[in-house]
């Protein structure tokens, strides 16, 4: 079966059947206005029945029975015989409960109470699945189907069809329980029925499972929240309970374990404060062990874990209880007859044998999950310690990722401080060269001191607009993207508005500002003047298009000219000064240039 092994049809078996019991057992008394004590009796008796007090119920019932008996009066005695099998069945009380059943369905046949020995046979199939008896179960269930069907019960007969969807479960052939689900919901036609929404809910819930382990994990969804919000309308404990947790299955097989979650904490409050079966305890506790793993809780993972496999205990005594007693009703049909008095010890001694092989059974799984305790622990501890040491790998890691942006950082301060040395000091000398030849010239020739002092205006602008750039890279101030953009684009607006080419500029941020390392900056803003510079220098071209365009993620950097290509830009260092700091941003730089098509350069980064 695609998905779906032991643990899948323990859920079904263990939950869907339950469920579809507890649905079909309509205990409700559709009774006239005015109720006699008896019909009364019976209606509380049903109710306490729903609400998981079964134990409450069977006294009530077995006081009514003794009347009716004596009064004859077979209708209600019929319903009230239902009503304990069933209470007998939730105390696990097997025996009694088929004797109970058996006689319901005796007496509903001559009376014509269909609808009651609809109910008697879809219990005694469902005890004879749990049992391992699918033929009888089977063959109860068709038996069921056709007194509902006489009944014109439409909501039982629904139940009773997604039942059957268990026996192509068993052979893997989940279409073939989906089809029974979609016939069950066909079925399911009277909405004005008392028990619709509880019904309905509970066939969408085996349709979200279905599809959930045939692998269609959105209908699995969409199936189990329309079930959920059905049995909310209905208002009944067990099937809330029942729809959430399956739905909360559907949604661990999709990864989200924080609405799963949601879903069994609320069923397990509810499940624990009405008394719900063990198995159902059990399986709410094993889906909230998955669910906190899965969120990385191993604490609370493992404390349900160990909370499931103790209920799985109790379950399983049950089961070995019930087993007994089976043996033991045999054991007193053998004993009528003296016959098979050698046959009975023989069998008792074979019992003991069993008995004591299960007892070797159950220390040897006991000792089993002791040993995979202690290697869950040691795994743990390993666990623990790998992840210390990983945590401070990373702490030293970010320790010398800080370091060496500082040391960075105070190397590009040391290079500004060159820059200014260099730049501005070999142009204030040009300068002070100027300004002795102007003097001199104006004593010769006043035209040739106005050409001199137009070049001191120029070098003194120019030293200004150096001055200004290296003043706003170690301005902290401005360690921002749009510091940067702003910048940028009064950069080349100086650049280009003066020269022949035409421009094209864009410059724009996306998205809140954010805050942005000395050492980027000045990076991406000298490969921004490094292209532009080479375009105005060696392109000759007409058009110069600037681009710088960032936002939350990282940038685009793009300067493209329709000129002549790089060909002397290339025997310089600018080429490869661009492509250094490209690298040490860790950024991508593309350097297209061709005679015909111009040069493009773009520089794509992130400011991570």
């Amino acid at each position: 079966m695609q998905g779906m092994g032991r643990s899948g049809l323990a859920w079904c078996r263990g939950s869907a059947l339950h469920a579809a019991c507890a649905a079909l057992l309509l205990f409700s008394s559709l009774a006239l206005k005015a109720q006699s004590p008896v019909d009364r009796a019976i209606s509380d008796a049903g109710a306490l029945v729903k609400k998981g007090r079964a134990q409450e119920a069977r006294g009530s019932l077995e006081t009514t029975i003794r009347q009716l008996e004596t009064g004859k009066d077979t209708l209600r005695l019929v319903r009230a015989l239902a009503l304990l099998g069933r209470a007998e069945y939730d105390l696990g009380e097997l025996p009694a409960a088929l004797r109970h059943l058996q006689r319901t369905i005796d007496l509903g046949v001559i009376t014509g109470a269909h609808s009651e020995v609809g109910k008697a046979y879809t219990i005694k199939a469902i005890i004879a699945q749990e049992i391992s008896e699918p033929d009888s179960a089977e063959h109860d269930y068709e038996l069921a189907v056709e007194h509902y069907l006489l009944a014109g019960d439409t909501a039982a007969c629904a139940i009773v069809y997604d039942n059957l969807g268990y026996f192509p479960l068993t052979k893997g052939d989940i279409p073939g329980a989906i089809a029974w689900s979609e016939k069950a919901l066909t079925c399911l036609r009277d909405t004005l029925h008392p028990e619709y929404h509880r019904t309905a809910a509970l066939i969408n819930s085996s349709l979200s499972n279905y599809h959930t382990w045939s692998g269609n994990i959105p209908l699995g969804l969409q199936f189990g929240e329309r079930a959920v919000r059905i049995a909310e309308r209905s208002g009944e404990l067990y099937s809330i309970v029942q729809t959430g947790t399956q739905l909360a299955g559907t949604y661990l097989a999709a990864k989200d374990a924080r609405k799963a979650l949601t879903l069994l904490l609320r069923s397990d409050a509810l499940a624990r404060g009405n008394n719900f079966p063990l198995n159902k305890r059990r399986d709410i506790a094993e889906l909230l062990s998955s669910a906190y793993e899965q969120r990385g809780d191993q604490a609370l993972a493992l404390h349900y874990y160990k909370e499931r496999a103790a209920l799985n205990d109790s379950v399983r005594g049950n089961a070995t209880r019930r087993e007994l007693e089976r043996m033991e009703r045999r054991q007193i049909h053998l004993a009528d007859s003296l016959e098979h008095v050698g046959e009975m010890r023989e069998q008792a001694l074979v019992h003991e044998q069993q008995s004591a092989a299960q007892r070797w059974t159950v220390y040897l799984v006991l000792a089993g999950c002791v040993g995979l305790l202690l290697i869950a622990l040691i795994l743990w501890d390993r666990y623990r310690r790998l992840r210390s040491a990983h945590e401070t790998i990373i702490s030293t890691q970010h320790q010398l990722l800080e370091s060496e942006r500082a040391r960075e950082a105070e190397a590009v301060r040391a290079r500004i401080a060159r820059d200014i040395h260099d730049e501005i000091g070999s142009e204030l000398t040009k300068i002070t060269l100027l300004g002795a030849l102007a003097k001199q010239r104006l004593a010769q020739s006043l035209g040739e001191a106005t050409e001199t002092v137009e070049r001191i205006r120029g070098l003194s602008k120019g030293l200004g607009n150096t001055l200004s750039d290296v003043v706003w890279a170690v301005d902290p101030q401005h360690d921002s993207v749009q510091a940067l953009v702003d910048h940028a684009r009064e950069f080349c607006r100086r650049m280009l508005d003066a020269t022949s080419p035409a421009s094209v500029m864009h410059f724009e941020h996306m998205g809140p500002d954010l805050p942005i390392d000395t050492i980027t900056k000045r990076h991406i803003f000298l490969v921004l003047k490094e292209a532009l510079n080479n375009a105005l220098k060696h392109a000759s071209a007409n058009t110069i298009e600037a681009r710088l365009e960032t936002d939350a993620e990282g940038y685009r950097l793009l300067v493209k000219d329709d000129g002549i290509g790089y060909a002397k830009a290339a025997q310089g260092n600018g080429l490869g000064n661009m492509r250094e700091r490209a690298q040490q941003l860790g950024a991508t730089l593309a350097i297209r240039s061709s005679p015909s098509a111009g040069t493009t350069v773009e520089m794509r980064g992130s400011f991570a």
